[in-house]
């Protein structure tokens, strides 16, 4: 149901909690989905807390107490790639130091963060401030009552957010190939600062490629980015015997090079590279072309032959 452009977030009426999900266990933070909760009212913290519990949400829950430590927090998932990025916030209106309306427009301003899902928890029931931050970008509202089971009931709400954004989402595996570490470092970077969740796997050069590609036991990988220029065993040797494998037929690749030379970018393209990739002096640029390639490679990937 929509609601003055803002999706409205209460549960149907009379929703029950369901059977807590089993296959998440306290204490694990395998397939959770790290949502940033900036609250200062500790008791609130605590409903919210026991909602996640009682509906059995795969959240693993970061708290931030106060608007300044929630910009604290995206600044650090800016900066750090390895640092812990939030796959939605849950975000109270009235907040010591920053409002979150600032938390909130900065969030959309983040190149990391401007697509996770933000649901406002807040006691105000102004339609006013429904629309104020429905301008900004946040997704739900959930007023909060003053009654317990009512309350408990933004678990409902919560469920239906993972579920519409089809969280936790599985990381997308990309084999990187490329023995230059600059090089290495910025796309590293690029797929780590991106909206889409990827899991990077960085082998240096053809021997170690093909060692890990065509080893039955490890996972098929959703792309792979592979140089042209490498030692022991060069890109378009390796390419070829990626496209000969049954198992990796599927598999998109994209060819990430300096080389201009006509020949090899013909001769990659002839034997299935499906993606090529210009490696640029440009910072910017660069970061820019991998995750556009990157996207791309996503949409072309198919079932391996025999599956």
């Amino acid at each position: 149901m929509q609601t003055d452009g803002l999706i409205s977030s209460g549960p149907p009426p009379g929703a029950k909690p369901p059977e807590a999900a089993t296959e998440f266990l306290p204490g694990s933070h395998q397939n959770k989905v790290p949502v940033l909760l900036v609250e200062d009212n500790r008791a609130d913290v605590l409903l919210i807390e026991e909602a996640i519990s009682l509906y059995g949400l795969p959240i693993e829950l970061h708290l931030a107490e106060d608007g300044e430590k929630a910009l604290e927090f995206i600044y650090e998932a800016e900066r750090d790639p390895a640092a812990a990025c939030p796959q939605m916030l849950l975000l109270d209106l009235n907040l010591p130091k920053r409002s979150g309306r600032e938390v909130l427009e900065r969030v959309r301003e983040s190149a990391r963060l401007k697509n996770v899902p933000v649901l406002i928890v807040t006691s105000s029931s102004s339609q006013r401030d429904r629309d104020d931050v429905a301008k900004f970008g946040a997704s739900d509202y959930f007023c909060k009552p003053s009654d317990y089971d009512e309350f408990i009931k933004i678990g409902a709400t919560l469920k239906m957010i993972l579920d519409r954004h089809d969280l936790p989402r599985r990381p997308k595996r990309i084999v990187l190939i490329e023995d230059n570490d600059a090089d290495a470092c910025v796309v590293e970077e690029a797929l780590c600062n991106w909206d889409q969740v990827c899991e990077v796997v960085r082998l240096r050069d053809g021997v170690d490629a093909l060692g890990v590609l065509l080893d039955p036991a490890n996972p098929v990988p959703d792309a792979i980015l592979l140089d042209l220029k490498m030692p022991k065993i060069d890109g378009l040797e390796v390419l070829q015997k990626i496209r000969s494998t049954p198992r990796l037929s599927g598999t998109p690749v994209g060819i990430l090079t300096g080389s201009r030379a006509p020949n090899d970018v013909k001769q990659a393209a002839l034997i299935g590279a499906t993606r090529f990739i210009e490696k640029s002096l440009s910072y910017d640029k660069f970061v820019r072309e991998v995750q556009e390639a990157v996207e791309d490679l996503l949409k072309q990937a198919k079932a391996p032959v025999g599956e």
